[in-house]
């Protein structure tokens, strides 16, 4: 029984093996893809805000306004207040 197996030329894997690797992104762009997603892919923070207030019996508005508050909190937390 042979150690390597014959790789056809034209087969998947004999395209695999004389593609150029991919180069990988950045943390930032990688970063930017998720929040893009986020923002977009699952309809917008006013969609997400409208689904959490449903889900925690809370208006809209004062899921927003909890928002801003962490933020606010958060960015004071981080020192870039």
């Amino acid at each position: 029984m042979p150690d390597e197996i014959a790789v056809q030329p034209g087969t998947a894997t004999a395209r695999a093996e004389t593609e150029a690797p991919t180069m990988p992104c950045s943390l930032g762009e990688y970063l930017l893809y998720f929040l893009r997603l986020g923002m977009f892919g699952f309809g917008g923070p006013g969609d997400r805000a409208g689904e959490v207030a449903r889900r925690h019996d809370l208006s809209p508005a004062r899921v927003s306004q909890l928002r801003r508050q962490l933020k606010e909190d958060w960015d004071l937390f981080c020192g870039n207040a």
